[in-house]
């Protein structure tokens, strides 16, 4: 946390000796949103020491340490980056859909005996309409750099819905019904931060304390906007010095230059770009020590190639990949979908109007409730972007949304011959709009997973304990240009 109040003084110091996005370039932001819980008893002290200090620094301090030791937990995180004066949004959720309309139960009108013992000539309650939940964490964000200042006015919506399970108070016998519960935190507010420094946004009473008279746990959240800038001439510099060491060139002799780097600025008139989208998934510890070694740069390029290893190792997995090829300019989309059809309206379960006796137990009577509308829903990677890069400008200005959505379980709703099925869908999206560095790969996005899968673990209690994972989404531009490559004959 220390590292984080010296990051702002760090961005203090550059933007007044001008190390900044070129002229006529916005500035990138990065909000990092985190949910801490702390047991109930420990907040009136923490909250007491935050308000006589000025920000939320040393309180992210001390529950850094209560976190150490076991006393508190990370419950929740995300990372966004967006351009200053760009509104943004991140979603990590599961499409939770669940009955809102039922047919009553029904016999038949005209019953005449004799009936064997235990013949089944009532309907179950069915399910006829549903609505679709979106459960798990998404973030909208709003930045705006003050320069002098180095400032940040941020507007501010952030929320966490789970699901805690099902009410089955609803009726008895063949006429219950079963609704969900569900349980929000969220905010919306606007507000200025300093750059790099963690401040509070609220407190809030998780779903467990209202079962135990407010006694268990509070949630803190925090928010950490970050100005991120270029590398420096120094940082330049220094790079250039150890790829010569590690090139073997001696003193006084030009320096090498990466293999990446074009000869000179493409411009919209004839340029192009190659952006590849990766999905690494990685566990929650890994994924917020990877963050804060970004510290104030954009340029991730060397966070990335480090995660190479442990992908082969197993330690992480690449989830998705995407290669999209378009004019600087144009807007282009890229897709990779399973077009799943699942059923949205159904026929409830029927009886026969008349039955007449004897009438045999073993003879089945009741038809099952039967699909009759049905909707398609695409599941795989889409990647839209509309990169430019005006002439003289040495960053690529990308408007990017990307999402994955997969088919992760199967919903049950109703039971015996009224049991209707729903799939639930995980879906993984954000989009923004930012200027990044050409030629290199930036983080522009951080999912979390453990608000989400919660749903599964209230189900199954055994699954409970779900490890822990983050999903950071990496980019990678490359500025082309056409006809300049080795490959022309």
């Amino acid at each position: 946390m220390r590292m984080q109040i010296a990051i702002a003084a760090t961005l203090s110091l550059a933007l007044s000796i001008g190390i900044e996005a070129a002229p006529g370039e916005p500035a990138p932001v990065g909000v990092f949103t985190e949910y801490i819980a702390v047991a109930h008893a420990e907040v009136p002290e923490l909250l007491r020491q935050y308000a006589e200090e000025d920000d939320g620094a040393l309180l992210r301090e001390r529950l850094g340490v209560l976190i150490e030791n076991g006393h508190a937990r990370i419950v929740e995180s995300s990372y966004l980056v967006t351009t200053s004066g760009q509104r943004a949004k991140l979603e990590s959720i599961r499409e939770w859909i669940y009955p809102t309309e039922f047919d009553p139960p029904e016999l038949p009108q005209d019953l005449t005996g004799p009936i064997a013992p235990g013949t089944d000539i009532i309907t179950e309650t069915n399910p006829t309409a549903y609505e679709m939940r979106p459960v798990g964490h998404s973030v909208e964000v709003d930045p705006v750099i003050q320069e002098e200042k180095g400032l940040i006015a941020l507007n501010f919506a952030p929320e966490i819905v789970s699901f805690l399970g099902n009410n089955e108070e609803f009726g008895e016998d063949e006429s219950q019904t079963v609704q969900p519960v569900f349980y929000s935190m969220k905010a919306q507010a606007a507000f200025v931060v300093a750059g790099g420094v963690p401040e509070l946004f609220g407190v809030y009473a998780p779903a467990n304390s209202f079962d135990h008279g407010g006694v268990g746990e509070r949630v803190l959240g925090f928010v950490t906007a970050t100005i991120l800038l270029p590398k420096s001439v120094a940082e330049e510099d220094e790079e250039k010095q150890s790829l010569a060491r590690i090139l073997g060139v001696p003193e006084g002799q030009p320096e090498p230059k990466p293999a990446d780097e074009d000869e000179e600025e493409s411009d919209e008139s004839g340029g192009q770009v190659t952006l590849l989208t990766e999905y690494i998934e990685v566990d929650a510890s890994t994924a917020h020590s990877l963050v804060s070694k970004l510290e104030h740069l954009i340029d991730a390029t060397a966070l990335r190639r480090g995660l190479d290893e442990p992908i082969k190792a197993g330690s992480a997995r690449l989830l998705e990949s995407s290669v999209l090829l378009t004019r600087l300019g144009q807007r282009a989309k890229t897709e990779s979908i399973l077009e799943y059809i699942y059923p949205t309206e159904f026929d409830p379960a029927e009886m026969p109007q008349a039955m007449k006796g004897p009438i045999d137990g073993k003879v089945r009577f009741m038809t099952s409730c039967g699909a009759t509308a049905f909707e398609m829903r695409p599941t795989g990677i889409t990647v839209e972007a509309d990169p430019s890069r005006a002439k003289g400008q040495r960053s690529v200005t990308l408007n990017i949304a990307s999402e994955t959505v997969r088919m992760a379980d199967m919903l049950t709703h109703g039971k015996d011959a009224a049991e209707a099925k729903q799939p639930l869908f995980e879906t993984l999206k954000f989009h923004s709009a930012v200027s990044v560095p050409a030629n290199a790969t930036v983080l522009l996005a951080m999912h979390g997973l453990e608000s989400a899968r919660a749903g599964k673990a209230a189900r199954e209690p055994e699954q409970a304990a779900v490890k822990d994972k983050r999903v950071l989404v990496f980019v990678t531009n490359r500025v082309r240009e056409p006809g300049a490559g080795p490959g022309k004959k």
